[in-house]
């Protein structure tokens, strides 16, 4: 199907997170449908997860080859997937079936405590990939390249996959892959909401190759847009509109608060912590400072997250140092504005755990742990403190002294930050509604 220019756009296909350990994802991913789906007008909305059947597509195998000779394989690879459904009779259905669905929120049960010492002799779930890939994995992607191929837009949610942390790209590789086909098919192609952080030379190359294939790219802070620009992503494509999650607020279920308060033993004066585990022993010195300087003001501390799984060894280790307290799981992203809603204060360097506990009214003192993320989102709200980066030397002092400002003046502060996220929550929907409007 070769798209048309300024054909309507009647059918949208929104490719997401549908299964996560992180609720902000999980609150992201949520609300992105729902935006689509309550737009004044009214389209054919199908929501697919991510792709099965592209195992053996790894950027690795580009970068062996060298950054010009790696691009033509991409190419190779893309006209190879071209032709496995161009001439194919697409089930007509099969557009039917992939409906809305509500995104799950993965929490590790007993088997998976009991597997996770053989997962790490064996590579558990990267075994499991390849043999889902292996058995059903051509008929599946052929089935997904139908539907894209009969859709008039593809919206891709990358959910914080585009990352400078260690470990594979492989995942987010395969799903751009997949969207490069569509685009080749005649699809209409944008990336919704996400941060770019990137600093493998090779990997900003194929993100390059791949971004100015596509028709939007929307990221959520300004900083996104000037590094797409310096890796030379056609300007004219970016547009910034903040962070979706900030559509997630819900009306504050009180009986649900004093469940959870009741559950985690929350007493009043409480501050929340959240500390994204990746890079965090270089500052732990740093944070347990912070800790014992609130606990010398009489604050209890209890740590929390949005990434619970990855992040408990933390909060494990800093209640065994200063006697914190550790919530006892993750909530869904509904309950855990709820939970964060009983806190006094939060000290964050996870985005997620910052955006949701400004949707819940509690002052959030804003900590960069990588490159740009926490930081673009406070300046694309106009957030009223300045985020704190950790490489500055001594940068708990900062956080106490943003502590106090906050106490000083609570209400002020409340007040000045529900009229910044209103109007946030405002350009988001009417961003969106005209990004997909008249996407051609």
């Amino acid at each position: 199907m070769t798209t048309v220019p300024n054909e309507p756009i009647n059918h949208i296909v929104v490719i997401t997170n549908l299964s996560t350990g992180n609720v902000g994802n999980q609150g992201l991913s949520t609300e992105l449908i729902k935006l689509i789906e309550q737009l004044p007008q009214e389209y054919e909305v199908s929501v697919l997860g991510r792709p099965i059947g592209y195992w053996h597509y790894t950027i690795e195998k580009l970068r062996l080859q060298g950054a010009s000779q790696g691009l033509d394989m991409l190419n190779r690879w893309i006209d190879e997937l071209v032709k496995e459904v161009e001439h194919t009779s697409c089930p007509k259905n099969y557009r039917n079936i992939q409906r809305s669905k509500p995104v799950k929120l993965k929490r590790p049960g007993h088997l998976y405590t009991l597997l996770k010492p053989l997962a790490k002799l064996i590579r558990y779930r990267h075994t499991v990939s390849a043999l889902k890939s292996l058995i059903w994995g051509k008929q599946e992607r052929v089935k997904r390249l139908c539907l894209l191929k009969n859709s008039d837009l593809v919206i891709y949610n990358p959910a914080g996959e585009i990352n400078p942390y260690p470990g594979s790209f492989d995942v987010p590789f395969r799903q751009l892959l997949e969207i490069l086909v569509a685009k080749r098919l005649g699809c209409r192609v944008i990336v919704a909401n996400h941060s770019v952080e990137l600093v493998d030379e090779f990997t900003k190359h194929v993100l390059t190759q791949a971004y100015s294939a596509f028709d939007k790219i929307i990221v959520r802070d300004g900083m996104s847009r000037e590094f797409l620009k310096q890796i030379k992503v056609p300007s004219s494509r970016i547009v910034v509109v903040p962070d979706i999650a900030l559509l997630s607020k819900p009306d504050i279920d009180k009986s649900r608060v004093c469940q959870i308060v009741k559950d985690e033993q929350i007493s009043a004066n409480t501050i929340g912590i959240a500390i994204n585990y990746y890079n965090v022993q270089k500052n732990l010195e740093q944070w347990g400072k912070l800790i014992e300087r609130l606990q010398e003001w009489d604050k209890k501390i209890i740590f929390v997250s949005n990434a619970f799984a990855q992040d408990k060894k933390i909060g494990y280790q800093l209640r065994q140092r200063y006697g914190i307290q550790v919530v006892s799981r993750q909530y869904d992203y509904d309950d855990y504005i709820n939970l964060l809603s009983a806190l006094e204060v939060v000290i964050s360097n996870r985005l997620h755990t910052l955006v949701y506990a400004i949707l819940a009214d509690v002052p959030v003192i804003p900590i960069e742990p990588n490159m740009f993320k926490i930081d673009g989102l406070c300046q694309a709200i106009n957030y009223p403190l300045s985020t704190i980066y950790t490489n500055q030397p001594d940068w708990h002092k900062v956080a106490l002294n943003q502590f106090n400002t906050i106490c000083t003046d609570y209400a002020p502060f409340q007040d000045k930050l529900r009229t910044r996220v209103d109007k946030a929550r405002t350009l988001i929907r009417q961003s969106y509604a005209d990004i997909i409007t008249n996407t051609y």
